[in-house]
């Protein structure tokens, strides 16, 4: 505890310890050397309190707003990721996607066809119900963050279920189809399953079909034309009587 003093001679005012107490100090100021009075005996020392640095401030942080600014930063976060991930991807695909559905009908059917005259069951110069893609249905996934490479894509024709992917870069097409099952048009999947499966690949561009069925260029056999008889020259009537 400290005490404050005045100087007998010129009156300045010192703050001593209080073990001083009776003892003689020496005046900083006029360099006059005093006896330190004691408190309370009707002397001029006084006690003085003593001051004490106050700290800084404390910061209180409420975990409340913290989250809340974090799930805020997540919201804005995540509209950003999907209007330019998603969104656009979409926006990209959409342009082809009436042309992918089209090539995909066009390449499975030419190879089920091709594929069904191979192994005798259909006759395109006899048959009027060819085998027919039913549906396409383009697999779009939803999170993906640009255009991909291969779109995935599943459907019926009247033999059973096929499924491939759509080169969204080559535009070619590439799919597992089903032989010997059944469907009824419209219900989107096959009441009987094929027994065995024909892999079809093959693209449109530029108004050309090229389709492949099992590693084979899928072609229509040529039509068989009946032989004609060889021409033996014109013979002419012989005259009566010559």
């Amino acid at each position: 505890m400290a005490i404050s003093v005045s100087c007998d001679s010129c009156g300045k005012r010192l703050n001593v310890r209080d073990e001083l107490i009776g003892k003689k100090v020496k005046c900083p100021s006029c360099k006059t050397v005093f006896a330190v009075p004691g408190v309370g005996g009707g002397g001029a020392a006084i006690r003085v309190r003593k001051q004490v640095k106050e700290k800084g401030a404390k910061v209180s942080i409420s975990w409340g707003f913290v989250m809340m600014i974090a799930g805020a930063v997540l919201v804005v976060g995540s509209v950003v990721a999907i209007v330019f991930g998603p969104v656009r991807a979409k926006k990209e695909w959409e342009p082809m996607a009436e042309k992918a559905v089209s090539d995909v009908t066009d390449v499975v059917e030419r190879g089920l066809q091709v594929h069904m005259t191979n192994i005798g069951l259909y006759n395109p110069r006899v048959d009027r119900s060819p085998p027919t893609v039913h549906e396409v249905h383009m697999l779009w996934d939803m999170l993906v963050m640009g255009l991909p490479e291969h779109i995935r894509f599943k459907g019926t024709t009247n033999e059973g279920e096929y499924t491939g992917t759509y080169n969204t870069q080559t535009q070619e097409v590439v799919a597992e189809v089903e032989i010997g099952g059944a469907v009824v048009a419209g219900s989107g999947e096959a009441h009987k399953h094929g027994d065995t499966k024909i892999k079809v690949n093959g693209s449109m561009k530029d108004g050309d079909l090229k389709v492949w069925v099992d590693g084979k260029k899928a072609e229509f056999p040529a039509p068989k034309t009946k032989p004609t008889r060889p021409d033996r020259g014109t013979v002419l009537p012989i005259a009566p009587g010559l």
